[in-house]
C-alpha cells in the first residue's frame, strides 16, 4: 500500500471475474480500492481479500438497518478497512456499528445526506432545512465514534 497516495479506485458491480482478477500492477500505486455496496456475499470475502493486497479497502455499502442487523452486516465486511452507513439511520445503529467495526478493525464512515438530495428535498423529508440536517447528523455520528464522514461539498465548514 501507498500511505502517501491518495487515489482510490472504484470498482462498480463486481463478480466473480473480478474477484479473481484484481490487478496486481495496482500494489504499491494507490491508497486502496472502494467496492459496491450491493456485492453479493457469496463474493464478497474474497474479492475484500484480494484487493487488501492493493492496499486499503472501502465497503461503500451505505448501511441504514435495525441496529442488530446493521452490525451483522458490518462483521461481513471482515477485511476491509472503511465501512460505510447513513447517518440518518440513527444513533443506536451508528452505536452498533461502531462497535461491530471495532471488533473488526473497521472504521465506520458516516454518509451525512445524500448529494442528490436537494433543499427542497430535505426539507420534505426531514421538516427541517438541509443545513440543520447535515449539523445534526455530524454531531450524531461524532457523538456514536464514527470516525469518518461523507457530505456534499458545499457542506464543509468555510
Amino acid at each position: 500500500m501507498n500511505n502517501d497516495s491518495r487515489i482510490w479506485v472504484a470498482y462498480g458491480e463486481m463478480g466473480r471475474f473480478w474477484e479473481r482478477s484484481i490487478p496486481a500492477s495496482l500494489n504499491g500505486h494507490v491508497r486502496g480500492s472502494k467496492i459496491h455496496g450491493g456485492m453479493p456475499n457469496e463474493s464478497l470475502e474474497g474479492t475484500i481479500s484480494n484487493l487488501a493486497k492493493c492496499g486499503e479497502v472501502f465497503w461503500d455499502r451505505k448501511i441504514k438497518e435495525i441496529p442488530s442487523e446493521a452490525a451483522q452486516i458490518v462483521l461481513r465486511g471482515r477485511g476491509a478497512d472503511y465501512i460505510s452507513v447513513h447517518a440518518d439511520g440513527g444513533r443506536e445503529m451508528m452505536e452498533a456499528c461502531v462497535k461491530a467495526a471495532r471488533s473488526i478493525r473497521a472504521r465506520i464512515v458516516a454518509v451525512l445526506v445524500l448529494s442528490s438530495i436537494g433543499k427542497k428535498t430535505a426539507q420534505h423529508i426531514y421538516h427541517r432545512k438541509r443545513s440543520a440536517v447535515v449539523r445534526g447528523l455530524l454531531d450524531d455520528a461524532i457523538d456514536c465514534g464514527v470516525t469518518d464522514i461523507i457530505c456534499d461539498g458545499d457542506e464543509l465548514p468555510k
